[in-house]
Order: structure tokens, then C-alpha cells, then sequence
């Protein structure tokens, strides 16, 4: 069917587009998945929903908490309309809403309509449902409202979700790819292939791979250790393997979040893991990919850098406009002071941080806290 989509309907597609596009930014698997729900329900207007998928520790069926034992109920009970076409595991359309693969007159007579559908409020779902190679049963997302009364999921619904699917189906590929894979030549070219600089490990934190973009981002940092060291401790932090201490360098122990910033020599480097596997149990198996990217620089208070440098307050005001390429001149018309006075505070910063120039200024506020 033709489809037109309102600006607010385009914004969130794009939305629910780069957050199902993205599983491995997530630290866990079922995250993204909640991610993606929430990201998709308000562009149907669904009240609620659900996710499958069989891959290693997951849960085969995420979903909201109010709904964990109505979905444990669906899973142990396999129920099925008089066609028997809604069972888990049969194949269907990709995209497809309730009157598509159920007769629907037939369905309210069934046991799934009445032990299922009503008691738990799953009124009128549309899914998606893929099959992949390599994964015992498909895997899907479906929505729904909690009321009969609601109007039910139609065509537009159906097309809306078929711009999803490829994108579902992508990322759910990549999952399946990365779980409980070895390291393999594949496997290695596939993560050379990630736009970020990032290393495979295993559950107990041994290096697998890493990147080319990785190799060649630490090649001339003279600390590479320093954020290998990081590395190591964000997939051990995942899985909760085991306890380490922290390290001179400042890395946090096994069990702090698998997120932090760590300095190097030549800049600040933002680490963040993510698991490939909700529960590996296999050490050689690969377990967590870790990405390393320059941190942002950070903001510091006026009372960081009075307690860094021991400076007055009328200093560290000349030593923010310093930092943003201001002039003597510059720094003394805008705090309304003489020329020689500026020139006076300018001297005294600059003995003060232990640089010689005024371009080293914005260097020295970057440096506060990281060493």
C-alpha cells in the first residue's frame, strides 16, 4: 500500500530505525531489545509489546514486568487457534497483523483467545516474525493494545513495520553471527569492518582480536598499555568474572561499570563493552566486544581549577577567556579592567599552570582531573 507519514511519524521511524540498527551499543542484548520496543510502540500506537529471541542465555521472551508471567504462560502452554498457525515456530508472513494468519471469528473460540488474549490483555497484535538460519525459532516483536475496544492494527500498521523488518532483521542477523562463535577468519573480518576501534575477549577477559582501526588508534600512544589495561577491565566487568584490584593506572576493579574514560598520554579514550552473549560459560568462547573512542573533553568548575592550580577567582575568569583564544586586550575590555592589569593576571596564570604560552591554556583545563 501507498504510505505517508506525518513529520511526527518520520521522526520517529528515524528514531526506532537507529535504535534497532544499533544492538551492540546496548551493554545487553535484552536492553536493546527493550530499546526497540519502546522506540516502535509510539509510532503504532501500541499500548505494549513483546520480543523473542533464541539465542544463547537469552530470555526467549522479553517484555514489560507486568507481563513476565502472562508471556511464561504463552511460552510453557504453546497455544494455538483451531488452524493451529500461531504456534512458536511456525512460518508465516514476515509482517503480518491478527486477522492475516488467524480466522478471526474462529480465534475467540479458541483457547488461546480465552486462557491468553483476554486474561492478559494482548488484544489485536502485529509482529514481526523472522526465521534465521542458525536459531531454533524466529525471532519476532510483537505489539498490542490492552483493550478490545481499540482499533485494530490494518494495513498502514503492517506497512510501517515492513520498513523495520529489514533493519530487525539485520541486527538480529549480527546477533546470532556473534553468539557463541569462535574466533574465527569471519568472525575477526567482521569486526575489522566496525566503524569503531574495537577487541573481542572472552568471558575471562583474554584478548581474542582487536581491530586494525584499534592497532593503529594505540600504535603512537605511548600508554597503550594503559587503556589495554581499561580494556581487559571493561569484559570482565560484563560478565563479573572473577575480582581484580584496581590498577596505579586507575582502571576499576572487575564489577565497576564496563563504561569509564581513562587517560593516555596523548588524549582521553571512552571505553564501553558489550556483551555477545547473555551467559557464556565457555572461556575460549567470545563473550564481549569492547570499543575505544577519544573522550569528549570535559567541563571543569571554577573550584576544580581554583583547588587544581591554587588560583584566585579574577584568575580563573582570565584563564576561561584565555582558553577560548581571547587576547590581553580582549580579556581586559570584558572584565573591565587596564590593559596592564590583564597583562599582570595573564603572567601569574601562566606561572601558575606552568606553561609559557596562552594557546597551553585550554590544554592545562582539559588536564585537571586526569592525572
Amino acid at each position: 500500500m501507498s504510505l505517508t507519514l506525518s513529520s511526527r511519524e518520520l521522526s520517529l521511524l528515524g528514531n526506532a530505525l537507529t535504535v534497532t540498527a544499533a544492538p551492540l551499543a546496548y551493554t545487553r542484548t535484552s536492553d536493546w531489545r527493550t530499546a526497540v520496543r519502546h522506540a516502535v510502540e509510539p509510532l503504532l500506537g501500541a499500548d505494549k509489546s513483546v520480543s523473542g529471541l533464541g539465542i544463547g542465555g537469552e530470555l526467549l521472551l522479553e517484555s514489560p514486568a507486568d507481563d513476565t508471567q502472562a508471556w511464561q504462560v504463552y511460552a510453557e502452554s504453546g497455544f494455538a487457534d483451531e488452524r493451529g498457525d500461531r504456534r512458536i515456530g511456525r512460518r508465516g508472513p514476515e509482517v503480518a497483523h491478527m486477522a492475516m494468519v488467524h480466522d478471526v471469528p474462529g480465534l475467540r473460540r479458541s483457547e488461546l483467545y480465552n486462557e491468553f488474549i483476554r486474561p492478559y490483555s494482548m488484544f489485536h497484535p502485529v509482529s514481526i516474525q523472522i526465521f534465521i538460519a542458525g536459531s531454533p525459532v524466529p525471532a519476532c516483536i510483537s505489539f498490542f493494545h490492552v483493550t478490545e475496544r481499540a482499533r485494530p492494527f490494518d494495513e498502514r500498521a503492517v506497512a510501517i513495520l515492513d520498513l523495520v523488518r529489514p533493519v530487525f532483521r539485520a541486527s538480529v542477523e549480527l546477533l546470532t553471527r556473534l553468539d557463541g562463535t569462535r574466533c574465527g577468519p569471519a568472525f575477526s573480518e567482521l569486526v575489522d569492518a566496525l566503524p569503531d576501534a574495537a577487541a573481542l575477549y572472552t568471558a575471562s577477559g583474554r584478548l581474542l582480536h582487536e581491530s586494525r582501526s584499534l592497532t593503529r588508534l594505540l600504535a603512537t600512544e605511548p600508554l597503550a598499555w594503559r587503556v589495554r589495561g581499561a580494556m581487559t577491565a571493561s569484559a570482565r566487568a560484563l560478565v563479573g568474572n572473577g575480582a581484580v584490584g584496581a590498577t596505579k593506572s586507575g582502571v576499576p576493579p572487575v564489577g565497576a561499570p564496563a563504561a569509564f574514560e581513562v587517560r593516555g598520554a596523548r588524549m582521553r579514550y571512552a571505553v564501553r563493552g558489550s556483551l555477545l552473549a547473555a551467559a557464556p560459560a565457555v572461556a575460549r568462547d567470545a563473550a564481549t566486544i569492547v570499543f575505544v573512542c577519544a573522550a569528549p573533553p570535559c567541563a571543569r568548575s571554577d573550584a576544580e581549577l581554583q583547588d587544581r592550580f591554587a588560583l584566585t577567582a579574577r584568575e580563573v575568569e582570565v584563564m576561561r577567556l584565555l582558553a577560548v583564544g581571547r587576547s590581553a586586550r580582549e580579556v581586559a575590555a570584558t572584565l573591565g579592567i587596564s590593559y596592564f592589569t590583564a597583562r599582570h593576571h595573564i603572567e601569574h596564570l601562566l606561572a601558575k599552570l606552568g606553561v609559557r604560552t596562552r594557546a597551553a591554556v585550554a590544554a592545562a583545563i582539559a588536564a585537571v582531573g586526569d592525572h
